[in-house]
């Protein structure tokens, strides 16, 4: 373990922790898209012994309302507190035992705010946002919750035409819903969207051939 560091602030120990953190390991795969990423285990492997090396605590706090998460990530250190803002995510709409979603989702809410907390990478697109025929469109500052799903299905999934969407809106609503009932049903498409990500953790990669393949099966 390494040997505790002093400092005067909190500020400047944790910018003394972040340069001696590195980046945590991509150490699972996600079944549903057959992509790499690093889990919470790995990332607190990757940045917690660093923190408490130079006198900061880290707490996570959880918050809910039935239908959304909240997750709260807060160090402490040197008489000093600093929050790092509060993350939440729609629970609502997601597949199999409640409790599992429920778990999935502040798994997930505590992996991204603990990574951007600490400025570190805890997975990586493979180069896909460099790449200017994939990169997703810029979006409005404001947006209905429509427009905000078209976004996810033009941008992050790359849907290219009205097959796609279809086929990713009835695999994210257990054929429910399809791309004709965005305008009517687009805050519960929106939801079902962002509940399949967390439980698929957060990863986009191989949606859109899972959706089709699982589309034109039924077909």
């Amino acid at each position: 373990m390494p040997a505790k560091k002093t400092h005067e602030t909190l500020a400047s120990a944790l910018a003394a922790a972040q340069g001696d953190m590195s980046n945590a390991s991509k150490d699972a795969k996600n079944p549903h898209f057959q992509s790499t990423y690093a889990t919470l285990a790995s990332l607190r492997d990757a940045v917690i012994p660093v923190l408490a090396a130079h006198g900061i605590a880290c707490v996570q706090l959880t918050s809910g309302d039935g239908s959304s998460a909240s997750v709260t990530t807060r160090f402490m250190g040197y008489g000093e507190q600093m929050d790092l803002g509060t993350l939440t995510l729609p629970i609502t709409g997601g597949r199999g035992n409640p409790a599992h979603v429920l778990g999935g989702c502040i798994t997930y809410l505590r992996r991204y705010s603990l990574s951007a907390a600490c400025n570190v990478a805890a997975e990586d697109d493979d180069g896909n946002s460099l790449d200017g025929a994939r990169a997703a469109p810029p979006r409005p500052a404001r947006m209905d919750k429509a427009g905000q799903a078209r976004a996810i299905l033009a941008g992050d999934i790359g849907c290219e035409n009205a097959k796609d969407a279809e086929a990713a809106i009835r695999f994210a609503t257990d054929c429910r819903l399809g791309a004709a009932d965005l305008d009517t049903e687009g805050d519960t498409i929106l939801t079902a969207l962002h509940s399949l990500r967390a439980d698929c953790g957060g990863d986009w990669t191989g949606f859109l051939n899972s959706a089709v393949k699982a589309w034109e099966a039924q077909a």
